[in-house]
């Protein structure tokens, strides 16, 4: 379930930048 957290850590730098 590492991956969920690498997913939502990209998508959150994402929406921030």
């Amino acid at each position: 379930m590492q991956s969920i957290y690498m997913q939502k850590a990209l998508n959150h730098h994402l929406e921030c930048c």
